[in-house]
């Protein structure tokens, strides 16, 4: 009844045009074993309604199967359903693992993001309200991606919001012109990204969740080597959180022009930002420099006092071989 529901909602979401008819992620979650229910049945219903689904949009529907057990028994299911249906099963045994899991999904899609025929992607939102300004603007993001590694490794987003009066300005339109409204609009539903992963890329996703090489679903097709990165590591010494949550209050009640370094009047960034200047006044000494007084300064005390104790002992070396001289007779 639950996979029939949700076929149900999709395939009504494409009738009722509620759907962007992109690539489709659907999360099995259970806990437990299926009691009375015809595997077999159940596998052919999923594998019979993604191919409608597939069929109405033209885009793949992806299967993400959780098993939220410490029972190996509560596993086999939902691997079952995953590989069937070309999907991905991932193991949750431990509550902390949940969010990150559910959360994964997104890495499968960022992956084909990153190849070649996507590589000028770019997502628009639609205008809104900024706060508290309540201008009309938007938001254009693009994937990051480390394209010197096969496939292309997704390392981030990056986003860029500006007023809709900027727009006016590039399209040479008069402010507040429905044709600036409608470039966005339509920028907003762009072309679906592609999906199409090769079996070992697909494995090499599925193998790096907490199952390991349990998830693996094609036994012997992928050797070790055949392997890649889907997930760009970490750096040890560096934190992935940022150390100043509230650098945006530096520019806070500053102009545009202020914001982003223009002359009044100009089209060029001028010599000196001046908000660059009020926000060091501001903010004083610069972290920098304490961090380097800190680090000189009892650098040099240590090399005054070790001066200090050399000279004394070269002193009483001295004083001592004065005293202890005896005297010769001519």
């Amino acid at each position: 009844n639950a996979f029939q529901t949700a076929f149900r909602v999709l395939e009504d979401s494409i009738v009722d045009e509620l759907t962007v008819s992109c690539n489709t992620a659907m999360l099995f979650l259970t806990d437990g074993e299926t009691d009375a229910v015809d595997e077999t049945n159940a596998l052919n219903l999923v594998a019979d309604g993604i191919a409608r689904v597939e069929q109405r949009t033209g885009h793949p529907v992806m299967i993400f199967s959780f098993s939220v057990s410490e029972l190996n028994a509560v596993d086999t299911f939902p691997r079952m359903l995953a590989c069937s249906a070309g999907g991905v099963w991932s193991k949750v045994s431990d509550d902390r693992q949940l969010e990150q899991s559910l959360a994964g999904y997104y890495r499968l899609f960022a992956l084909g993001l990153g190849q070649d025929e996507n590589e000028g992607f770019v997502a628009w939102v639609e205008p809104f309200e900024f706060q508290p300004s309540l201008a009309l603007g938007t938001v254009a993001s693009a994937p990051v991606y480390d394209r010197s590694k096969t496939p292309h490794l997704f390392l981030g987003v990056v986003g860029f919001a500006f007023p809709l009066a900027a727009v006016d300005k590039a399209l040479g339109v008069q402010a507040g012109d429905p044709a600036t409204l409608n470039r966005i609009i339509a920028a907003s539903t762009a072309t679906c990204p592609e999906l199409n992963l090769t079996q070992c890329e697909l494995e090499s996703y599925r193998r790096q969740g907490f199952a390991g090489d349990d998830a693996l679903c094609l036994s012997g097709v992928c050797n070790v080597s055949d392997f890649v990165d889907v997930e760009a590591g970490t750096c040890p010494s560096i934190s992935d959180y940022p150390s100043y949550l509230w650098k945006n209050t530096n520019v806070r009640d500053r102009t545009y022009q202020e914001r982003v370094c223009c002359s009044v009047g100009g089209n060029g960034p001028t010599d000196r930002c001046a908000v660059d200047a009020r926000v060091t006044s501001n903010q004083g000494t610069p972290i920098a420099l304490w961090i380097a007084v800190g680090i000189v300064v009892p650098l040099v005390i240590v090399i005054a006092i070790g001066i200090i104790c050399l000279c004394r002992r070269k002193r009483d070396s001295g004083d001592h071989a004065a005293t202890t001289e005896q005297p010769t007779a001519t």
